[in-house]
């Protein structure tokens, strides 16, 4: 496997990488997302201007986080129809966070439930790499919501979140063992 030494350079508001062998291409979408993941950090390594112009080349994902903020705004005053819309906006553009809240409403939100749909929010919103919607998955599988009791998909997606960092699927997976859900109580395991 060969490894390759990768540069960005800046010129014209447009970001380049330069290769190891001197050869430049433009930054990909994925490539200037990937930067600025977190922003706290790349401060150290770039300038203002720097920062804004791979903030430009970010694309779809960045300003989803907007639209993901309205939506947030929205589902906390009540205003549900509207927050569906502005999450569904911001998932279509892939923002896993988003795709957990629509779960979230239809799960939770009475005039909205709907067991299948929420199911379907979460999966998607997993598969995207959101940490809730893994844990929000697994709880529908220990449960029965929207979908079959799968006690082993619930473990799988229970570890998957805590794995990404999910604190709660921590508890529920430790609340799983330590209540015996399917009989599996497993006292090591809850410790």
């Amino acid at each position: 496997m060969k490894f390759i030494l990768r540069r960005i350079g800046f010129k014209e508001n447009k970001a380049f990488i330069i290769e190891n062998d001197g050869a430049v291409r433009p930054l990909t979408q994925n490539e200037a997302e990937s930067e600025i993941k977190y922003l706290d950090i790349a401060t150290h390594y770039y300038t203002e201007a720097e920062i804004e112009i791979l903030q430009n080349n970010s694309g779809p994902l960045r300003r989803s986080e907007a639209i993901f903020d309205q939506g947030w705004d929205a589902n906390n005053a009540g205003d549900f129809e509207k927050a569906i819309s502005l999450y569904e906006t911001a998932a279509e553009m892939g923002n896993a966070g988003a795709m957990n809240n629509i779960g979230y409403i239809y799960e939770f939100e009475e005039e909205y439930k709907d067991e299948h749909k929420a199911f379907s929010w979460y999966t998607k919103g997993a598969n995207a790499g959101s940490a809730d919607a893994m844990n929000n998955l697994a709880e529908c599988y220990k449960n029965g919501t929207g979908t079959a009791i799968d006690y082993k998909k619930a473990t799988y997606w229970y570890n998957l979140a805590i794995n990404n960092g999910n604190n709660m699927a921590l508890k529920n997976l430790a609340n799983y063992y330590y209540y015996g859900t399917n009989n599996e109580f497993d006292e090591e395991r809850t410790m």
